[in-house]
């Protein structure tokens, strides 16, 4: 069981999120596989584990391009794909849709779940399984009903969030009812 691993963790004992600001990712419709794989495993060495949706975005973001279209979106998926087939990437899905974009990947030997401030992600770029761990932690510490609204304000407000909007309660809601398998 998993809960007796717990920590006690107030918003100021949260690690920090690292962000990538390593070597400029290359264009991947302009570069082979190999340095696109490349990127991505810097990419997640630093920032994961992550969601794939982010990584793809901060990979592009460091070439410069802004927006993850459906071309950009093929090309890095099956880059990914390949990374994970060879071992240079674990991928989990958290969420149990199968969505490839809402799963999570970390490097061999990284911890499955990293509690961590917030950063620079959206809440829906945290992985599920970190906002659970983190519920799980307010609740035992703060002895708030496990679930309830003044539990998932907590989270929020440890994740310096304000607004629990019917999107986000949903995201809560999916992360706080699945059971995540917080090893390997």
């Amino acid at each position: 069981s998993y809960v007796s691993t717990i920590p006690d963790l107030p918003k100021q004992q949260l690690s920090e999120y690292i962000e990538y600001n390593g070597v400029k990712c290359l264009d991947p419709r302009k570069c082979d596989r190999v340095e696109m794989i490349n990127g991505l495993v810097r990419v997640v060495s630093t920032e994961g584990p992550i969601v794939v949706r982010r990584a793809f975005e901060v990979y592009l973001n460091s070439c410069g391009i802004k927006k993850l279209g459906k071309l950009l979106n093929n090309i890095l998926s099956q880059s990914l794909q390949v990374a994970i087939r060879e071992g240079l990437l674990l991928q989990t899905n958290d969420d149990g849709t199968g969505e490839f974009l809402a799963s999570v990947i970390r490097v061999p030997g990284m911890d499955t779940v990293k509690l961590r401030k917030r950063g620079p992600r959206a809440f829906e770029d945290i992985p599920l399984s970190e906002i659970q761990l983190l519920g799980r932690a307010i609740s035992k510490t703060q002895y708030l009903e496990y679930g309830s609204q003044e539990h998932m304000r907590a989270i929020l407000s440890i994740l310096e969030l304000k607004r629990l909007t019917v999107g986000v309660e949903e995201h809560l809601q999916n992360a706080l009812t699945m059971n995540v398998p917080l090893d390997g």
